[in-house]
């Protein structure tokens, strides 16, 4: 079975690492960090000067964004609404406020499930590295390209996250890592929630 390039993510992080050496990469590396001082993204667990607090934040060097999901000072734990900004290396700014109730992990877009990650971790249903560590796998994952390498992909795209991860841990299985197997499994409950 072929994951999205599982059976090629280890070469494809090798030559990932080998094209990061690149005078291009270096250009594009100081774009992404004049974004991260532009933007003014602190730690998470940071308030911004708007009063919102950095729940989750991610920095992608392939697509040249930075994604930080926000709770704003109106939060409602009852009624869990997220405000997501991300900037891009071209300028634009987008925001949205995502409502976690009208999340589906069977079809939502990566900013949906940046905010169910983030809800996760903010309610305390999932612990926070092993739930980034492991959607953050599925996102490396879903996003190898045919070459090996990481590829362009599109945040709005709905994908149907829970089949990824079954097919994930069916992998896992059928090579015999009963651990990866279970890291896995728990993970799925939480998306199956």
């Amino acid at each position: 079975m072929n994951v999205g390039g599982l059976t090629t993510y280890y070469p494809a992080a090798y030559n990932a690492e080998k094209a990061q050496k690149t005078g291009t990469h270096k250009s594009f590396a100081k774009s992404m960090e004049e974004i991260i001082q532009e933007s003014g993204v602190g730690s998470v667990g940071s308030v911004n000067e708007s009063g919102e607090i950095v729940v989750w934040k991610c920095c992608d060097n392939v697509n040249g964004l930075l994604t930080t999901v926000y709770k704003t000072p109106d939060f409602d734990p009852e009624n869990p609404v997220y405000k997501v900004k991300t900037w891009g290396t071209d300028g634009n700014v987008t925001e949205r406020m995502i409502d976690v109730s009208k999340i589906d992990t069977k079809n939502c877009d990566a900013y949906e499930m940046f905010t169910y990650i983030s809800y996760l971790k903010d309610s305390g249903k999932g612990d926070y590295r092993e739930t980034t560590s492991e959607f953050s796998l599925v996102w490396a994952i879903k996003n190898i390209g045919p070459d090996g390498l990481p590829k362009q992909c599109d945040y709005s795209e709905k994908v149907n996250w829970v089949e990824l991860v079954q097919q994930i841990m069916q992998l896992q299985y059928d090579v015999g890592n009963l651990a990866g197997y279970m890291q896995f499994k728990k993970f799925l409950e939480l998306l199956e929630g």
